[in-house]
């Protein structure tokens, strides 16, 4: 499922998909949340901000380390 978030840039629908990934992590939602953190990583893969490694541990980790792209910003 993709979803939505309106005129934001890409690197910032990224950052806030990243989130809210975190946010549903937290609230236990583990399938929404790997959901929000797979639709991040792959804008941040087509920005060429993440490497296909990266991309690739997003996608198969439960619980993924936040990219260094986004904590340098956060």
């Amino acid at each position: 499922m993709t979803h939505e978030l309106g005129n934001l840039g890409a690197y910032d629908e990224a950052e806030v998909k990243w989130g809210l990934g975190r946010a549903c992590a937290n609230l236990g939602k583990t399938e929404e949340a790997r959901s929000w953190w797979r639709e991040s990583a792959a804008i941040l893969h087509n920005l060429s901000l993440i490497s296909v490694a990266e991309k690739l541990d997003i996608e198969t980790s439960v619980a993924p380390r936040t990219p260094e792209i986004i904590l340098r910003n956060m």
